[in-house]
């Protein structure tokens, strides 16, 4: 979980995450972020959620070695 004290940062995380699954899609993975509504976090106010996913359609598995 990644807590961000202003909107805009947690904008720019967004914004961010997208322009890093341009890159990571090469790879097969992409990086997956929800917003995590309700709760009390000491750090600020919009709490998101951070996984790494494998891409399902991905084809070439030698680019899976370098993970």
């Amino acid at each position: 979980m990644i807590v961000f004290n202003n909107i805009d940062k947690s904008e720019g995380f967004e914004i961010g995450i997208e322009e890093a699954n341009k890159i990571l899609v090469d790879l097969g993975i992409k990086l997956e972020y929800s917003f995590i509504k309700g709760g009390y976090y000491p750090d600020g106010e919009y709490p998101y959620s951070l996984t790494v996913e494998r891409i399902e359609e991905f084809k070439d598995d030698k680019q899976l070695d370098l993970l």
